[in-house]
C-alpha cells in the first residue's frame, strides 16, 4: 500500500492545467495535450499489457514511475507547448507501461492464496491509500505555489516520482502459475510476448462476460476524465489560484471515501450498484447552478460514486477473465478506456465552457445504468 501512495503524491496534480493556461495556452490546446497523453497510452496500452505477462512487472512499475519523473522535470525545464507534449508522451508510455501492471500483480498473489474475493477490498484500499496521498499533495501544492512559483511544484513532483521508483522496486513480484487460481500448477512453460498478446485479445473478443466487463471499465473511465478538468472549473467559478488546490481536496475526500468502501460496493445487489451513476450524475449536473462550494462538493459526491464504481466494474473483469494474460486483457480494458476518454476530451475541447461541458457530461452518465445491469 505504501507503493500505491507513493506513486500519487504528485503535488502538480492540483495546477499543471493552470501553468498550462499561465503560458498562454487555450482550452483547445490544453485539451489537445491531453489528447497527446490519451493518444500514446492507446497506442502502447495493450502492447505493454502483453509485456507486463511475460517480463518482471515490478520492473515495469520502476520503469514507469522513472517515465514520471522526467516528464515532470520537462515540463519545469521546457514550459512551452512543444515542452508540455514531450513531457506528456513521457508520461503517457510510463502510463501504459503501468496500467493493468499492478493489479495484475495483486490478483495473481491472491489467487496463489486462493483469496481472489478479497481483490475488491483490496484494490479500494490501495485505491484510496492512492487518494489520500494525493489529497496530501494538493494541500501541499497550496503554500508550495505561494513560496515558489509552478517551479517548486514540479520539482517536489519530480522528487515523489523518483521515490515512487525506489518503492516500486522493493515490491514482490509473484510467479504467474496461480493466476487463475490453480496455486499447484508449477509448470516451466513462459509464454513469448506474441503469445501473451494473442491469447489476452483472443479472450477478449471469445467472452462475453469479459467483452462486457471492458466495457463497463471503460465508460466509467471516461466519465472520470472529469477529473483533469476540475482545476479549469474552479477557475472559471472565479475561484484564486492559490484556493483552488483546496477546492480540489473536496473530490479527494470524494474518491478516498467512494474507494474505501468499494469493497461494500462490489457486494451490494445489481439494482444498488445502477443506481450509483444516477446520482452521480446529479452531482456533474449541478455544476453551474450551486456556486462554487456547491459545485465541488456535487463533484466529489460524483467522483466517490464514480471511483466506487471503477473498482466494481474492475473486480467483476478480473473475475471474468480465465486465460493466462491476464495483464493483456486488463491493457484492452486500458486501450478502450484511453478511447473513451479521448471521446471525453474532445468534448470538453469543443464545449462551450468546462464547467456547462461537465453538467452535459452528467446524460452520458445516467447511461452507466444499463450497463451495470449488462456486465452482470
Amino acid at each position: 500500500m505504501l507503493y500505491a501512495a507513493s506513486r500519487e503524491f504528485v503535488p502538480l496534480y492540483a495546477v499543471y492545467a493552470l501553468l498550462f493556461r499561465a503560458t498562454g495556452l487555450s482550452v483547445a490546446q490544453i485539451s489537445s495535450l491531453f489528447a497527446i497523453w490519451t493518444l500514446v497510452s492507446f497506442a502502447l496500452e495493450v502492447p505493454s499489457g502483453a509485456l507486463a505477462d511475460v517480463v518482471s512487472r515490478r520492473l515495469l512499475l520502476v520503469v514507469a514511475a522513472l517515465l514520471a519523473a522526467a516528464s515532470f522535470a520537462t515540463w519545469v525545464l521546457v514550459p512551452t507547448y512543444l515542452g508540455f507534449a514531450v513531457g506528456f508522451v513521457l508520461w503517457g508510455i510510463g502510463g501504459a507501461l503501468q496500467s493493468g501492471t499492478f493489479e495484475a500483480l495483486l490478483y495473481d498473489a491472491l489467487a496463489r492464496e486462493g483469496r481472489t474475493s478479497s481483490y475488491a477490498g483490496l484494490a479500494g484500499t490501495a485505491e484510496a491509500a492512492s487518494t489520500t496521498s494525493t489529497l496530501v499533495a494538493l494541500l501541499v501544492a497550496s503554500p508550495l505555489l505561494a513560496a515558489g512559483s509552478f517551479e517548486l511544484v514540479g520539482w517536489a513532483s519530480v522528487a515523489a516520482a523518483a521515490l515512487t521508483a525506489v518503492l516500486a522496486r522493493r515490491l514482490p513480484d509473484p510467479p504467474r502459475d496461480a493466476a487463475n487460481g490453480d496455486p499447484d500448477d508449477d509448470s516451466d512453460t513462459e509464454p513469448g510476448w506474441l503469445d501473451a498478446l494473442r491469447s489476452g485479445t483472443a479472450e477478449v473478443v471469445a467472452s462475453r462476460a469479459v467483452a462486457r466487463g471492458v466495457m463497463l471499465v471503460a465508460a466509467v473511465a471516461g466519465v472520470l476524465v472529469v477529473d483533469e478538468y476540475t482545476p479549469l472549473i474552479a477557475d472559471d467559478l472565479g475561484a484564486t489560484p492559490e484556493t483552488i488546490p483546496l477546492l480540489l481536496a473536496i473530490p479527494m475526500v470524494g474518491q478516498i471515501a467512494g474507494t474505501a468502501l468499494a469493497g461494500r460496493a462490489a457486494r451490494a445487489s445489481t439494482r444498488t450498484i445502477a443506481a450509483m451513476p444516477i446520482v452521480a450524475a446529479a452531482g456533474l449536473a449541478a455544476a453551474p447552478w450551486v456556486g462554487l462550494v456547491g459545485a465541488f462538493v456535487g463533484l466529489g459526491v460524483a467522483t466517490g460514486i464514480l471511483w466506487a464504481l471503477s473498482i466494481v466494474a474492475e473486480t467483476r473483469l478480473q473475475d471474468a477473465i480465465t486465460g493466462p494474460s491476464r495483464a493483456t486483457v486488463m491493457s484492452v480494458a486500458g486501450v478502450a478506456s484511453e478511447g473513451a476518454g479521448l471521446i471525453v476530451v474532445g468534448w470538453y475541447a469543443v464545449g462551450p465552457s468546462p464547467v456547462v461541458a461537465t453538467a452535459l457530461l452528467a446524460v452520458a452518465t445516467v447511461l452507466l445504468s444499463g450497463l451495470v445491469c449488462r456486465s452482470r
